[in-house]
């Protein structure tokens, strides 16, 4: 790499700097357990990328696509590299050349030599739905961003979905809610309802207060009561009728439309 080329880079517009970047990036043991890629933060601080979702390309070949985005953290840590090194069996000491296509894309050039000699055998297995001969449908996944299009199919993708949202919430995830807990805590339900779901802790106070988990508010009253329950987490909360209701009822839905717009603000700010 030509470090006069980056320091020329530097003197460019902002729209025309980040396609010259480039810099190598040596493969340590400490990442490859990790499956990231450690780039730095040089590029973050110098402009030429942003955190958050980064695009990677392969240059020259691809037997298969291995990486197609990545993760990259503020300390220049980029995650979600696992495939990279299942399909090309990086080792220690192995050096990348990565080259900065825009702020949000990257192209990696692995060399000849290790797309030659270290391809895994595991690179072209197919994915059972491929195996199956099962029909390719589009199912969303779940982003933040994407909160207006994606919708959950079961209770446990409400429990997902919280965990993504945490930091946006009051509470933090403790346990599920077992017999055995609840013995032990001396805790006690309706008979005629379902034992609740969790527990959580209520991060302003450091409680402990008991949690279930819905994917809408309408179905609560079907096998709770809410003298049973402190809190109600929801996808949507659906239920004009409150007074079957927990006091508090955390929406996730709308955390997370509160929680892009919040992040589409902070990239805006690291913009400038």
């Amino acid at each position: 790499m030509s470090n006069n080329k980056n320091q020329d880079n530097e003197q460019l517009p902002e729209n025309k700097r980040t396609s010259m970047y480039e810099q190598e990036v040596k493969i340590k043991d400490r990442y490859k357990k990790q499956r990231s890629l450690h780039l730095t933060n040089k590029p973050i601080t110098g402009g030429f990328l942003r955190v958050g979702r980064i695009d990677v390309e392969l240059k020259g070949q691809v037997v298969n696509s291995a990486c197609k985005y990545g993760h990259l953290h503020p300390n220049g840590v980029l995650t979600k590299m696992g495939p990279l090194y299942e399909q090309f069996g990086l080792e220690d000491g192995d050096e990348v050349k990565m080259e900065c296509v825009s702020e949000s894309s990257i192209r990696l050039d692995l060399g000849s030599d290790i797309r030659k000699s270290n391809i895994s055998a595991e690179c072209n297995a197919k994915p059972v739905l491929e195996k199956k001969g099962c029909r390719q449908r589009h199912h969303e996944p779940f982003r933040i961003q994407n909160w207006a299009r994606w919708n959950p199919t079961q209770e446990k993708d409400v429990y997902f979905a919280f965990g993504e949202l945490r930091r946006f919430t009051d509470y933090t995830y403790c346990s599920s809610m077992t017999k055995e807990i609840a013995r032990g805590l001396n805790y006690s339900w309706s008979p005629e309802t379902d034992i609740p779901d969790s527990l959580l802790i209520e991060d302003a106070t450091e409680t402990q207060v008991v949690a279930e988990f819905k994917m809408r508010s309408s179905l609560f009253k079907a096998n709770h009561n809410k003298e049973d329950v402190d809190v109600l987490v929801v996808w949507e909360d659906d239920d004009p009728y409150r007074e079957d209701l927990p006091n508090k009822i955390v929406c996730l839905k709308e955390v997370a439309k509160n929680a892009a717009a919040e992040e589409i603000y902070n990239h805006d700010l690291q913009k400038g």
